[in-house]
């Protein structure tokens, strides 16, 4: 359409797409000025300072936010199952992972032996550990997802968030393996009401939190 114009001028905001006076600010500045001079002198450093795209790449695809969204829009209460669902288990693995770090070096400096019990306690250690990476991860996905565009959120997280995803399958996995080494370690043994009891918790978290993920699209596959 520029010959049409008896005093046109052809300027392109390359990379902004078809809305740069709106998705660009300067753009927008550049549009302004036009209109408030135009018979002016064009200041083009901002069409010249437009840069490429970081692209971010395959995404993590989810449809947790808009699965959510329609459970907020029928009715609030629906959200309290799978939040309590999330929450609990990685506030258990959160308390254990802090437990089971301290507690041997606790027992190293008074001198106290631990009760046997068959590798539970570092599987207890591992679960928890692995299962409040993962969390921690997807969380920080998710934030980091809605800083490079909250359009995101719609379809997913960027690629990397699979990684703390996958850690929460083998979370899950690690907390099966530790039930069962718990239940072998009381068989053999009479262990303190605390003890079992806090190898159990764990263990059932990491299964929780797992199935939290597969349950609502967290999967990386």
């Amino acid at each position: 359409i520029l010959p049409g114009f008896s005093n046109g001028t052809y300027v392109e905001f390359a990379h902004a797409g078809h809305g740069p006076t709106r998705s660009v600010e300067c753009a927008g500045e550049f549009l302004t000025g036009f209109f408030d001079n135009p018979d002016g002198e064009l200041d083009m450093s901002c069409p010249d300072s437009m840069e490429p795209p970081e692209f971010a790449g395959r995404l993590f695809e989810t449809n947790i936010l808009t699965t959510f969204a329609v459970l907020a829009a029928e009715d609030e209460k629906h959200l309290a199952k799978p939040v309590l669902w999330l929450v609990t288990p990685v506030i258990i693995m959160t308390i254990g992972s802090l437990i089971y770090t301290l507690a041997p070096m606790a027992r190293l400096i008074n001198g106290i032996g631990g009760h046997p019990t068959g590798g539970a306690r570092l599987l207890a250690w591992l679960t928890s550990l692995v299962g409040v990476t993962s969390a921690g991860g997807l969380a920080y996905a998710g934030y980091a997802s809605f800083e490079a565009n909250q359009f995101i959120l719609l379809v997913g997280m960027l690629g990397w968030a699979r990684w703390f995803a996958l850690a929460g399958l083998a979370c899950g996995a690690l907390g099966a393996l530790l039930l069962w080494r718990s239940v072998i370690a009381r068989a053999r043994i009479a262990l303190p009401i605390g003890v079992i009891s806090g190898l159990l918790l764990t263990g059932m978290s990491g299964i929780a939190y797992a199935a939290w993920l597969i349950r609502w699209g967290f999967t990386p596959f």
